[in-house]
């Protein structure tokens, strides 16, 4: 578990680095992600954190905070920020960054503690330590991405992608599942270059399915922070083709993204 949550933590202080310096007006502005603050961003992760963890330290206590979850979905919607809200306050920028800080810092700590197959409850199916702070390596990554592109800030892509982009893989039935689609009886072979010039691989050279591609390209694909036709992906067989529009390695309900050319940035 260190390694993950290692890189989870280096992940959090890239993010944590972007935001520190903003001025008020600045966590104001409005990201591309579901017309979400910077303020919104961050506080929904320092909340789902700050669960991650509850779940981890208390079980009873998670499974009541969650079924009060989705009775508000019920009633609201999906709307998730006002509940985080209503549960977790509005502190000012600093005061949320300080405990967002504190937060991560005892998740990463209580996680490093585990087995990486211990399971823990969740919002869906329960989790294991290590797909639990793979998710939250990935949701962090994204939102990040939603802050730097509301910033214009190009930040560098390590090995720590390699979580995101395996996550992706192992969700390709998910992703028809969610769009109420039949799901494929196989799976594609995947080829990524990942930021060192290594190839990353996943599933038999010989599959009748591929993509192909720099894996920065394929985990804004699995992420919804970019339009797969904006992508520098290479992609063969049907069902690929079929699957790249509605890729997607999160839990929720399947979620449109950008349209083409929206979320294109030169800097």
């Amino acid at each position: 578990m260190k390694t993950i949550c290692e890189d989870l933590r280096q992940e959090y202080e890239v993010l944590d680095a972007v935001v520190a310096s903003r001025s008020i007006d600045e966590w104001q502005i409005l990201t591309p992600f579901n017309g979400w603050s910077i303020y919104d961003v961050i506080a929904h992760i320092c909340f789902t954190d700050m669960n991650a963890l509850l779940a981890m330290e208390d079980p009873d206590a998670f499974a009541l905070h969650a079924n009060k979850l989705r009775e508000w979905v019920e009633i609201d919607k999906g709307q998730l920020m006002p509940f985080t809200y209503e549960e977790m306050g509005k502190p000012s920028e600093d005061v949320l960054l300080a405990k967002w800080r504190d937060i991560r810092w005892q998740l990463l700590r209580t996680a490093e503690a585990q087995s990486p197959k211990d399971r823990f409850l969740w919002y869906g199916p329960s989790m294991s330590t290590r797909s639990l702070i793979t998710a939250r390596l990935m949701e962090t990554w994204a939102h990040g991405q939603d802050i730097c592109d509301t910033f214009r800030v190009c930040r560098e892509n390590t090995h720590r992608l390699r979580h995101i982009a395996h996550l992706g893989v192992q969700t390709w039935h998910w992703s028809f599942i969610v769009n109420q689609m039949e799901p494929p009886t196989s799976t594609p072979y995947i080829e990524l270059i990942a930021p060192s010039g290594e190839l990353w691989r996943w599933g038999d050279e010989t599959a009748e399915d591929v993509v192909k591609g720099p894996a920065v390209d394929f985990c804004l694909l699995v992420t919804r922070c970019r339009h797969w036709q904006d992508l520098g992906l290479e992609c063969e067989g049907a069902v690929a083709r079929a699957w790249l529009p509605i890729a997607q390695c999160f839990a929720g309900a399947p979620q449109s993204g950008p349209e083409p050319g929206e979320r294109v940035y030169v800097w």
